[in-house]
């Protein structure tokens, strides 16, 4: 009688772990960037990065691991922290989000864009895909740098965004109007966002 090989159990991706966090001394010198008298307060960005962590924990580890997935690219880190303020741009690192009140999904959305840049930006997984960024740099040159670094940037959002958080319209605006951005969704939106994935796992642009 043969014995039955018992199959190996595959672990689970890695994905790094997310805290959203109120910083006082962060917030303060960013409060001081902005005149609006309705900066939200202490309380209500904590109040706020309540909803915003119950809205983002059932969602985390498909969307972490699909970002992962997708890129073709490893998370290289165990643990992240999101800094919430009053109001700003976000930005994937320091990974910074401000409040979108009442708008808990968009919040979703914009942390997603932020951690897939952020992803492909790690210094590790930029060495990984040299010659791709060489040979799009070179290609998208008359569109710099700026808007072509954001061109699988939009691509993966958008496949990761397609199987998670419903599709983005065709601007991907995301609720803005920043030009280098939009003209980067042009590019993404002529090729097809599944091309550009594909140039990126291949690391080759053309």
């Amino acid at each position: 009688m043969v014995a039955r090989k018992t199959p190996r159990k595959t672990k689970p991706a890695r994905v790094p772990r997310l805290e959203f966090r109120h910083s006082w001394t962060y917030d303060q010198e960013n409060r001081l960037r902005f005149t609006d008298p309705l900066y939200p307060s202490g309380d209500e960005i904590r109040e706020y990065i309540t909803e915003v962590r119950d809205a983002w924990k059932p969602k985390q580890r498909a969307l972490l691991n699909s970002m992962s997935r997708i890129s073709g690219l490893p998370w290289r880190e165990d643990a992240m922290v999101c800094y919430v303020v009053g109001r700003g741009v976000p930005m994937s690192d320091p990974l910074t989000l401000p409040v979108y009140k009442g708008q808990a999904g968009l919040f979703v959305e914009k942390l997603a864009y932020m951690l897939v840049e952020r992803l492909l930006m790690h210094d590790m997984n930029l060495r990984a895909r040299g010659a791709f960024w060489e040979s799009m740099f070179s290609s998208l040159r008359e569109d710099g740098v700026k808007v072509s670094y954001m061109v699988p940037v939009n691509a993966i959002y958008r496949e990761v965004c397609s199987k998670h958080l419903g599709s983005p319209d065709d601007s991907g605006s995301l609720a803005t109007t920043n030009l280098d951005y939009m003209r980067a969704w042009e590019i993404v939106n002529k090729l097809g966002h599944s091309d550009v994935i594909g140039r990126f796992r291949r690391g080759e642009w053309d």
